[in-house]
C-alpha cells in the first residue's frame, strides 16, 4: 500500500500547474458551524509549495520551496511551534519558522533514509523518526511463487539527538519481526514486499515507543531503555495478538486493521485510525481504547465511524483538539468514492466543519492556532470578557449586555485584511488596518454587545480618533457597515456596539497627512543613495512622492505616484546638493495633502585612494599614502588600522591640509587598512573605500652561534629568531662576505635551525638567512661569520696499538700549516681523566723518555693557533716492551708518506735499548714480497739505497737484535721517490732567438701531470717575469719580452702529490731590432689602429690611411696570446684587408698580448677585455 500511496502523491503533484488555484486544489466546504479556531494543515500538499488553509478553502499563507526540494508531505506544526515537512526526493524532513523560512533539516541516521510517515520533536528536543531499510531476499525460501529477487522494505524506528545528530534510540523491525508476520500474504508476493510497514510511532510520558505497523494490523509497544517489546495487540488478522477485546467485534471480527495514525489523547488513552481494510465489511473509522496491560484486554471507550459509510484504504489521521473535540483526516478512497477529506466532529458525533476536496485525499488533516490569536471565554451571564491571555493577545474586550445559554465565546485575530471585501454605499474606508477580527459562539448567544479595541494592539496607527470600526454577520461573506466608533483616549481604545458574532476590520475612513520622518529637516551629510521615511496610516494606502533641487518644486528631479511602501530610496544623487521632498497619501477614495517640506544636503564627494595600490604586500614600515584630491574639502581625516572595522586604530589623523600622509613605525608582515575622508566646515564625506595593504617581513635576527665565534665544529647547527608571517627560509653559507661563492643554499626550511655539514676546518663562513612567504621573500638578515676549528691531527708514529714499542719513543703525526703549536695528553687512562701529562709541542713530534716497561699508554694531539684550536686527533695506544726484551725500533726518516724522496734515500731510525744490530727490508709492496734491498746486522741507526726508480712507492722496516732476541719487525713506513726532473729541448741553450715569440719546449716526464715553468731575468729567479703553475703541455709560446736582455728559464714535473727537482736552467735572448729590414715596425701608435680598448665583445684591427710604408697591401693576420703565451686566436687571410673585426666575446676577462702582420712587417700589442 505504501506503494500505491507514493504514486497517488505523485500524480497528484503531476496534475497542478504553476497557477495558484491549480497548485492549491479548491476545496468545498461542507459544514462550518462554529469549528475550534485554527488554520488547517494538510499532506500531501503541492508540487513544491507549503500551503495553510483556513476553514473556507483559501490559502492565506504558502511558500515556494524551489531552492529546497520538490513534492512535500505531511505538513505539521510541532509542539515547540515549528513546522515540519517531508521532502519525498531528497528524503529529508525540513524544518520551518512561522514565515515558512527552511531553519534546519534532519536526516536518518545512515546507513538509513528517512521516511515520510512521521516525525515528531519530542520534549528533549530530540527528533523521533522513521527510516527504511531496504533488503534483497529470495521470497522463494518462503513462498513457492515468491520473488526470488525481492526487495524488501524494512522500517527502523529511530531517535535522534538534536545536536549531535546521532541515534540514542534504534529499532529495526527486521530484527523483532518475521517477514510472515504480515497480515495479507498477497502482500508477500509482489515484486517489492512491505511485510511491516510503519507508519506511526509516539513515545509515551514512561520513555517507551508505541509504533503503528499497519501490514501487520499490529500496535506494538516497545521498551525504551532496551528496544525490548512489551506487548503486541492486534485485531483478527494480526498473527502475534497478546490481547482480548472486550466489546469491539463486528461481523465475527474484533479489532482493528490496517491502522495509520495513533495517539495518546488527553485522558491516557490511545487513539487510533482503523482504515479497516481486511473487515469483512470494509469502512473506516476513528476509535478510542483503554488497554489494560496487566490483563491485556482491550476496551473500547470510543469511536466514530461516519455511520459506517466512509471507506479510506489507506492513509488518514485523527487529532484531539484542545477543547476536547477530534480533528479527522479522511485519508484516501480509490476513485474517490466518498470524497469527504476531513471532518472535525464532538464526542457526541455532532460534524461542526467538513472539507471535501481532491480526489485523491490527504495523507494527514491537521488543525493549530497559528500565526493567529484565540482565546477562548465560558459564557454563562452577561459581563465583560477580556480576551487576552499570557499566550494570545486579541486585543479585544467583549461587553455583553444580554446572553441566552450557556456554552464558549471565541474571539479570532487574523494578521491579514479579509477576503471577498465589499461595503455599503458611501461608507468605503480609505485605509483598512490589515488585521480581521472573528467572533463565534457556540451554545450561548448574546442580543447586544460593547466590542473595544485597544489601539496599541493594532500596530502602528496615527490620529486613532480617526479610527472606525466596520462590522459583518458572516466571516468571508457579506457586507461591512461603517459602526458609530468612539475614541476613549485615556484608554487609547476604541469600540462600537454589535448584536451578533462576526467579522470586524478596523479603518480609516478618511486620509490622514502623512508625517515625513527621515531624513530630519535641515540634515546635511546626507548619502547619495538615501532612503527617504515617512509614517504610514494604513497597510493598503499609496503615496505620491515629489523631490526638486528649490523649496517651490520648479526644479524637479523625482516625481512618482502610487507607491506601495511608507519609503522610497533615492538613488545617484549629487554630491554637495540640497534636496527638498514631500509626500501625499491616497487610498482608492480618498487623497491627503502634501506633507511638510523637508530639505537635506548630500555629503561631498570621498576622496579616491591612490597609493599604495589596494592589496598590496611587502610595502615599508615608513612610507606615503597618496589620494587624488576632491575639489570641495579644504581639509582631509585619514584613519589606519589594524582591522577592516577600524576599531584597532594606529592612525587617526585629521585636518591634513595636504593629499598625502607620512607614516610610520607600523609592524613588519601586518595588513593595514585605510581610508580617508574629506571636509569642508560641517560637511563631511563618506570615508573613501578601505583599501589594505600588507607590509614587508622583518629581516631573520641570527642566534646561534654569534657573530665572530672561532672554533666551531664541522657539523654545526645555525638558528635564527622565529620571523612572523615566514612560511619558510632559505640559508646562504659562504667563503666571502659577498656571497659570490656559497657552499650552500637551501630554501623552504620549515624551522628555524639547519644542520651544516661537511664544513671544511679553519675556513670562515659567512652565512645569511631570508624568509619567504606567498608574497615573496625578504631582504637577507645582516650576515654573521664563524670560523671552523683547526684540522683534527692525523698521528702517524706509532701506529695505533703498537706493542713492544721503546720506553723512549718519537710521537710523530702530520704538519698542519694553520697550527702554531700542539697539545698532546699522555694517559695510561683511555678517558684522560687520570694519570694523564699534558705536553706542548712547537713541531709536529715530540719524544717521551723514561716510559714504564710494559706499560700502556694513550696519546692525542690537538692543534693549537692562539685561541684558535682543533679537535683532539683519535686515540692511540701503544705499549712499551717488557724489560727484557727488545723494543722494535722506530723509524726516523723518510717520514711516513712522504714524497718527492731521492731515488738514493738514506734510511734512518732511532736507536732501540740494548740493540747491537738491525736488519732492513725495502719493498715495492707492504708485505714485503718484493723487496728490492735488504741488509743484515747493521751496527748502525741508517742504511743507504741506491738506484731506485722515479715516482715510485716503496716500503721500509727495521728489526733489532742482540745476542737473546731479536724484536718485533717495526712499523712499516712508505715513501714516494720524486718525479725525473724535465730535460729542456728548445731553444737551445744560450740562444738569441730573431723572433717576437718564443716557443719553449722540453722532454715529457713519466708520471707527470702539469708543469710549473718560471722565467727571470736573473739566474737565483728572484724576480719572476713568467710563473705557471698548470701547463699540462711540454711546450709553450711567450711573447712580449724584452729584446737584447738574457732570460732564463727552468722547468718542474708535478702530479697532484710529487714533483721532481728543478731542471736545469737554460737561458736565451732576443735579437734587437734596429731597421725596417728585420721586419719590425716602429711601434709607433700612429702607424695601426686597434679599437675599442678596453674592448667586451668585438675589437677592430685597422691600417691608418696616411701609412706611408712601401710594399703594403694591407692585414695578412692577427695572432692573440694570454699573459702565459697561450695562442688563443690564429687568423690568417688569403686576401689582404685593411680592417679586420675579430669577435673576442668567449674569452675571459683579462690581458691579452696580439701580433698582426701586414706586408713584411710585424706590429705588436695589447689590449684589455672586459666583461
Amino acid at each position: 500500500m505504501k506503494k500505491l500511496l507514493i504514486i497517488l502523491i505523485v500524480i497528484l503533484f503531476g496534475q497542478m500547474s504553476e497557477t495558484f488555484g491549480r497548485i492549491f486544489p479548491q476545496l468545498e466546504v461542507s459544514v462550518n458551524n462554529n469549528p475550534y479556531p485554527g488554520y488547517i494543515f494538510l499532506g500531501p500538499i503541492a508540487t513544491n509549495y507549503i500551503g495553510i488553509y483556513d476553514t473556507y478553502g483559501d490559502v492565506p499563507y504558502y511558500k515556494k520551496l524551489t531552492e529546497e526540494g520538490s513534492r512535500f508531505i505531511n505538513l505539521e506544526v510541532q509542539p515547540n511551534g515549528v513546522l515540519s515537512a517531508f521532502d519525498m526526493i531528497n528524503k529529508v524532513w525540513y524544518l520551518l519558522d512561522e514565515n515558512l523560512n527552511v531553519i534546519d533539516s534532519v536526516k536518518a541516521v545512515p546507513p538509513y533514509e528517512a521516511d515520510f510517515h512521521s516525525f515528531k520533536i519530542l520534549p528533549n528536543g530530540n527528533y523521533l523518526i522513521i527510516a527504511t531499510d531496504m533488503r534483497r531476499i529470495d521470497m522463494s525460501a518462503y513462498f513457492e511463487n515468491g520473488n526470488k529477487e525481492a526487495m524488501v522494505t524494512g522500517f527502523v524506528i529511530q531517535e535522534i539527538d538534536r545536536n549531535s545528530r546521532s541515534a540514542v534510540f534504534m529499532w529495526n523491525t527486521f530484527d523483532h519481526f518475521s517477514i510472515l508476520d504480515a497480515a495479507d500474504t498477497n502482500d508477500l508476493l509482489v515484486a517489492n514486499p512491505v511485510p511491516f510497514h510503519c507508519n506511526s510511532v509516539i513515545k509515551d510520558a514512561q520513555g517507551n515507543y508505541i509504533a503503528s505497523f499497519r501490514n501487520m494490523d499490529e500496535i506494538t509497544k516497545i521498551r525504551g531503555t532496551d528496544g525490548a517489546i512489551i506487548w503486541r495487540m492486534g485485531g483478527s488478522k494480526c498473527k502475534n495478538n497478546q490481547f482480548r477485546f472486550l466489546n469491539d467485534t463486528i461481523n465475527g471480527f474484533f479489532g482493528f486493521s490496517h491502522t495509520h495514525d495513533i495517539s495518546i489523547n488527553s485522558n491516557g488513552r490511545l487513539m487510533v485510525f482503523d482504515n479497516g481494510n481486511l473487515k469483512p465489511t470494509q469502512y473506516s473509522r476513528v476509535v478510542e481504547y483503554s488497554i489494560n496491560e496487566t490483563n491485556k484486554t482491550v476496551t473500547k471507550t470510543w469511536e466514530y465511524d461516519a455511520g459506517r459509510e466512509l471507506f479510506s484504504g489507506y492513509m488518514g489521521s485523527v487529532q484531539e483538539l484542545p477543547n476536547g473535540d477530534l480533528f479527522i483526516g479522511w485519508g484516501g478512497s480509490d476513485g474517490g468514492t466518498h470524497g469527504k477529506l476531513l471532518s472535525e466532529i464532538t464526542r457526541d458525533g455532532e460534524v461542526l466543519f467538513e472539507m471535501k476536496g481532491t480526489q485523491y485525499g490527504t495523507y494527514r488533516a491537521l488543525k493549530h492556532i497559528f500565526k493567529m490569536n484565540a482565546v477562548i471565554k465560558s459564557v454563562n451571564s452577561a459581563g465583560t470578557y477580556d480576551f487576552n491571555d499570557s499566550k494570545y493577545t486579541t486585543g479585544v474586550k467583549l461587553t455583553l449586555n444580554s446572553v441566552s445559554g450557556l456554552g464558549n465565546v471565541y474571539v479570532q485575530k487574523h494578521d491579514y485584511e479579509p477576503y471577498n471585501m465589499s461595503f455599503s454605499e458611501d461608507e468605503d474606508p480609505c485605509y483598512i488596518i490589515p488585521k480581521r477580527w472573528v467572533i463565534n459562539c457556540r451554545g450561548v448567544g448574546f442580543g447586544s454587545a460593547t466590542i473595544k479595541f485597544s489601539v496599541s494592539n493594532l500596530g502602528n496607527v496615527e490620529e486613532p480618533r480617526n479610527l472606525k470600526i466596520y462590522y459583518r454577520s458572516s466571516e468571508h461573506h457579506g457586507t461591512f457597515s461603517l459602526l458609530t466608533t468612539t475614541y476613549n483616549q485615556s484608554e487609547n481604545s476604541i469600540s462600537a456596539t454589535i448584536n451578533a458574532p462576526g467579522e470586524l476590520i478596523v479603518a480609516y475612513s478618511d486620509v490622514s497627512i502623512v508625517k515625513l520622518l527621515k531624513p530630519y529637516d535641515l540634515s546635511i551629510n546626507q548619502e547619495y543613495t538615501t532612503t527617504l521615511q515617512w509614517t504610514r496610516n494604513s497597510q493598503t494606502e499609496k503615496y505620491s512622492l515629489q523631490v526638486a533641487k528649490d523649496g517651490e518644486f520648479t526644479e524637479m528631479v523625482f516625481d512618482t505616484t502610487n507607491l506601495v511602501n511608507n519609503e522610497y530610496v533615492l538613488r545617484n544623487l549629487q554630491p554637495n546638493t540640497r534636496y527638498y521632498w514631500r509626500v501625499s497619501s491616497q487610498s482608492p477614495t480618498c487623497f491627503s495633502k502634501w506633507s511638510k517640506v523637508f530639505s537635506f544636503k548630500t555629503r561631498i564627494k570621498s576622496p579616491t585612494l591612490y597609493f599604495p595600490f589596494n592589496n598590496r604586500v611587502n610595502i615599508p614600515i615608513e612610507g606615503e599614502l597618496n589620494w587624488i584630491s576632491t575639489p570641495e574639502a579644504s581639509s582631509y581625516n585619514l584613519q589606519i588600522s589594524k582591522n577592516p572595522e577600524f576599531s584597532m586604530l594606529v592612525a587617526n589623523v585629521q585636518g591634513l591640509p595636504i593629499v598625502s600622509y607620512q607614516y610610520s613605525n607600523l609592524e613588519y608582515f601586518t595588513d593595514y587598512y585605510w581610508r580617508v575622508c574629506a571636509i569642508n566646515g560641517e560637511d563631511i564625506s563618506n570615508w573613501s573605500d578601505v583599501w589594505t595593504f600588507r607590509t614587508v617581513m622583518g629581516k631573520v635576527q641570527h642566534s646561534y652561534p654569534r657573530n665572530d665565534t672561532i672554533n666551531q665544529p664541522t657539523t654545526l647547527v645555525l638558528r635564527w629568531n622565529k620571523l612572523k608571517g615566514a612560511d619558510m627560509y632559505q640559508l646562504q653559507v659562504s667563503l666571502d662576505s659577498n656571497f659570490r661563492n656559497y657552499i650552500l643554499n637551501l630554501t623552504g626550511i620549515q624551522d628555524t635551525f639547519q644542520t651544516v655539514k661537511d664544513l671544511k676546518n679553519s675556513n670562515v663562513y659567512y652565512w645569511r638567512v631570508r624568509a619567504a612567504n606567498k608574497d615573496g621573500n625578504n631582504e637577507w638578515s645582516a650576515p654573521w661569520h664563524f670560523e671552523t676549528m683547526l684540522n683534527m691531527v692525523n698521528l702517524k708514529s706509532p701506529k695505533n696499538n703498537t706493542e713492544n714499542a721503546p720506553t723512549t719513543i718519537l710521537l710523530l703525526w702530520d704538519q698542519l700549516p694553520q697550527a702554531q703549536n700542539y697539545i698532546i695528553n699522555i694517559s695510561t687512562d683511555i678517558n684522560f681523566e687520570n694519570n694523564t701529562t699534558t705536553l706542548f709541542s712547537y713541531s709536529s713530534y715530540f719524544q717521551l723518555k723514561n716510559l714504564e716497561y710494559d706499560k700502556k699508554y694513550y696519546w692525542r694531539v690537538k692543534a693549537i693557533n692562539g685561541e684558535r684550536f682543533g679537535e683532539w686527533s683519535e686515540i692511540y695506544s701503544f705499549t712499551t716492551h717488557k724489560k727484557d726484551r727488545l723494543a722494535m725500533p722506530q723509524l726516523n726518516t723518510p717520514l711516513h708518506n712522504q714524497a718527492k724522496v731521492s731515488i738514493n734515500p738514506t734510511l734512518s731510525w732511532n736507536m732501540t735499548e740494548n740493540a747491537l744490530t738491525y736488519n732492513v727490508q725495502v719493498s715495492l709492496n707492504d708485505n714485503f714480497t718484493a723487496l728490492i734491498a735488504e741488509a743484515s746486522n747493521i751496527t748502525s741507526t741508517s742504511f743507504q739505497v741506491y738506484g731506485l726508480s722515479y715516482n715510485t712507492n716503496y716500503f721500509w722496516r727495521v728489526m733489532a737484535k742482540n745476542q737473546k732476541s731479536d724484536s718485533e719487525w717495526s712499523e712499516t713506513w712508505s715513501f714516494l721517490t720524486q718525479l725525473q726532473k724535465p730535460v729542456l729541448t728548445s731553444p737551445s741553450n744560450n740562444a738569441i732567438i730573431d723572433a717576437l715569440i718564443i716557443h719553449l719546449e722540453w722532454e715529457p716526464v713519466n708520471g707527470a701531470t702539469k708543469y710549473r715553468l718560471n722565467v727571470s731575468e736573473d739566474p737565483d729567479f728572484k724576480v719572476l717575469v713568467v710563473k705557471s703553475n698548470d701547463i699540462d703541455l711540454t711546450k709553450i709560446d711567450l711573447n712580449d719580452l724584452k729584446q737584447d736582455i738574457f732570460y732564463y728559464w727552468r722547468v718542474m714535473a708535478l702530479t697532484d702529490v710529487n714533483e721532481s727537482d728543478w731542471s736545469q736552467v737554460h737561458t736565451f735572448k732576443l735579437k734587437p731590432v734596429n731597421n725596417v729590414s728585420d721586419e719590425i715596425l716602429s711601434r709607433t701608435p700612429d702607424r695601426i689602429s686597434v679599437f675599442p680598448n678596453p674592448a667586451s665583445t668585438k675589437i677592430v684591427f685597422k691600417l691608418d690611411n696616411y701609412l706611408d710604408v712601401t710594399e703594403i697591401n694591407g692585414i695578412n693576420s692577427v695572432q692573440i696570446f694570454d699573459v702565459i703565451g697561450n695562442k688563443l686566436v690564429d687568423i690568417n687571410l688569403a686576401s689582404p684587408s685593411d680592417e679586420l673585426l675579430i669577435d673576442i666575446e668567449n674569452l675571459p676577462q683579462g690581458i691579452y698580448n696580439y701580433i698582426t702582420k701586414f706586408g713584411n712587417y710585424i706590429y705588436s700589442g695589447r689590449f684589455v677585455k672586459l666583461d
